[in-house]
């Protein structure tokens, strides 16, 4: 059977988003579902990991149709170089010139639901003649951007065809939303749209028990929503290699903001080196670091042992997180952060190193690390707390014990995860 599948997000995008249907699609076939994957031609990503294109299975198909979407512009009004990247929620947190504000006003109040909807109108004319040579079985779309929904929503009702929709963050809940300066018809429009969507697709899979939660109180079937986490490829690991390190080392992967609130553990780290309680360390950020993040380290007795790298290629990335000895992971500090069960968990799991989880509330990723045996989670009151664990690890360290991970993480391997969503598709009706 053939299934279309929607996404933006697609090498050589980087980041753990692509990750999510760049393995789906490569595990599909095992269960006798052939996906044709729907991209856009020339998207502006904001994180690229061309070595990801490596990874895409040769038993797919992919269409492809040009997106215009409003970045430069943006930019421009900004003030930020045409070269540079802008990660989610960060167009709101930029210095606010008169210019600025009127940018951020138009993010939030013309382009509903998010600047990638210049792709909708386009995309529904291509696909409605492009479908035509061959049967499907299914659509399914995947957010965000949320727009890439209503491509699906209008295809879905132009073939008659049963429509999942992927929810991998929240809509109208998502934790920078207040941040865009909606008005009271632009807000009420996004979330008609978001009712909409949900109301009318046959099935909606999301990311983590929290999402399902808030996306229940939004749908009227509440039989139709069901969790299928992000998680870890085992032959990527066993494909990379183990980077070697002398000293101590931690390390973070992927973007890391102002917003996430990670300074509780700076603090920590910096009174233990302060103190002479730890030596000879290394504090790996790795990925897309704000501009206060890096400040924080520069003034700080953290800047003599920590390397910030950009963006590593996905192999190398986990080559890091092998051959460190301590994972800090550190979700966003905003209240409605509910939901987010960042992807990077799954790999943090899977490369058998103790984590180091940073957050306000209890939330799933402490479950998850809890069920695991893989380390402690902190809340960011805790500043004792964290530097007891670290001192911890690092006598392990020093001892020569060797962590290892459980056999309870295996459930969030790609495939036993695809497989689940392979029952998904089969039994899904219009």
């Amino acid at each position: 059977m053939n299934v279309l599948i929607i996404t933006y997000y697609w090498p050589p995008s980087g980041g753990s988003g692509v990750q999510r249907w760049l393995k789906f699609t490569k595990y599909l076939s095992s269960f006798r579902i052939q996906p044709v994957v729907y991209v856009p031609e020339n998207a502006d990503y904001p994180v690229v990991d061309k070595s990801l294109t490596e990874e895409i299975s040769q038993n797919i198909e992919i269409w492809k149709y040009p997106i215009w979407e409003p970045y430069q512009l943006y930019k421009r009004i900004l003030g930020i170089s045409k070269d540079s990247k802008l990660q989610s929620g960060e167009v709101s947190k930029v210095k606010k010139s008169y210019l600025q504000q009127w940018a951020v006003w138009l993010r939030g109040n013309l382009l509903i639901p998010d600047p990638r909807k210049f792709w909708v109108f386009p995309s529904v004319k291509f696909l409605k003649k492009k479908m035509q040579e061959k049967k499907f079985s299914a659509i399914i779309s995947s957010g965000p951007p949320h727009s890439v929904h209503l491509i699906a929503e209008k295809i879905s009702s132009f073939f008659n065809l049963p429509w999942i929709v992927d929810m991998r963050d929240p809509w109208t809940d998502v934790f920078y939303y207040k941040d865009l300066k909606h008005s009271f018809f632009a807000k009420n429009w996004d979330k008609k749209l978001e009712s909409r969507v949900l109301n009318k697709a046959n099935h909606i899979i999301t990311v983590s028990k929290g999402l399902k939660e808030i996306f229940l109180s939004k749908v009227e079937n509440k039989n139709k929503i069901t969790v299928i986490t992000n998680g870890y490829d085992e032959e990527d690991f066993s494909a990379s290699g183990k980077k070697s390190f002398s000293e101590f080392t931690i390390t973070y992967t992927g973007q890391l903001l102002h917003s996430y609130n990670p300074y509780p553990f700076f603090d920590a780290l910096n009174n233990l080196l302060q103190s002479g309680l730890l030596s000879t360390i290394r504090l790996n950020l790795i990925g897309s670091m704000g501009k206060e993040i890096i400040s924080y380290i520069e003034k700080s007795s953290l800047k003599k042992v920590t390397v910030i790298t950009k963006n590593l290629p996905h192999l190398e990335s986990l080559s890091y997180l092998k051959g460190s000895h301590l994972l800090f992971l550190c979700v966003p500090e905003p209240e409605n952060a509910k939901g987010i069960l960042t992807g990077k968990i799954f790999e943090y799991l899977a490369s058998g190193k103790p984590i180091l989880n940073l957050c306000n509330t209890s939330l799933e990723s402490e479950e998850i690390i809890r069920d695991c045996q893989a380390g402690k989670t902190f809340y960011r009151h805790n500043l004792q707390g964290i530097k007891n664990f670290i001192l911890s690890v690092y006598a392990d360290y020093k001892n020569g014990k060797i962590f290892t991970k459980t056999d309870a993480c295996k459930k969030y391997e790609r495939k036993y995860l695809t497989e689940e969503l392979g029952r998904i598709i089969r039994g899904i009706r219009v």
